[in-house]
């Protein structure tokens, strides 16, 4: 399974932290290109798979018969 890292401002000092992402962001172009090349979907059926069972990345899997 291949993960998602995102960088987070914390505050005023500007600190940053990784954080594990388990999720598709529908919201961020680069998500939605690399999503649909890993599962070989379009995007109207990973759009789709994530209205119908939310943005994780195992429930899509799932859906879209890709786990």
């Amino acid at each position: 399974m291949v993960l998602t890292r995102k960088r987070v401002e914390m505050g005023k000092d500007k600190k940053t932290k990784k954080t594990g992402s388990y999720t598709i962001d529908l919201g961020q172009e680069y998500e939605l290109k690399y999503w649909t090349s890993q599962l070989k979907v379009t995007n109207d059926q990973l759009k789709e798979a994530v209205a119908e069972v939310g943005n994780s990345i195992d429930a899509v899997k799932v859906y879209l018969g890709k786990a």
